[in-house]
């Protein structure tokens, strides 16, 4: 998707079913098969993954242009801008975990990490499903 970003903004009805993308839902619905998940649980855990990747992707893809049009080449240049406007937000106190993460996210320009490190949860998450299925 990052490669063709036009992907991310199909419209709904131009994702009808083609050979295509039934082999691509085959594989990823393929690993979940004989787990002792039932379909709606399956379902429900293929379309996590799927949301998730896609709506990481679609961020990535929106930012590139906005970082761009603002003239930043980094994080770090889009961080330095918006620091007066945080700082002022985050000194009213009314947000107390957003300096924890504004101050001790060391990766969080690094897209290809947080993209692993997103379905590593969701995949947590999917064998705690697992785990209740085969109980």
């Amino acid at each position: 998707m990052l490669r063709h970003p036009w992907l991310t903004r199909l419209p709904v009805p131009l994702l009808a079913p083609t050979p295509a993308r039934t082999a691509a839902v085959e594989r990823r619905l393929a690993p979940l098969d004989g787990l002792g998940l039932d379909a709606d649980t399956m379902t429900a855990a293929f379309r996590a993954v799927a949301s998730y990747a896609q709506g990481a992707v679609q961020s990535e893809v929106a930012l590139a242009p906005y970082t761009k049009e603002q003239g930043r080449e980094s994080g770090d240049d889009t961080r330095r801008a918006l620091a007066p406007q945080m700082a002022c937000l985050l000194g009213t106190g009314r947000y107390p975990t957003c300096p924890r993460y504004a101050q001790g996210a060391a990766r969080e320009d690094d897209a290809g990490r947080q993209f692993e490190t997103g379905p590593e949860r969701v995949r947590d998450g999917v064998a705690g499903l697992i785990g209740r299925a085969g109980a």
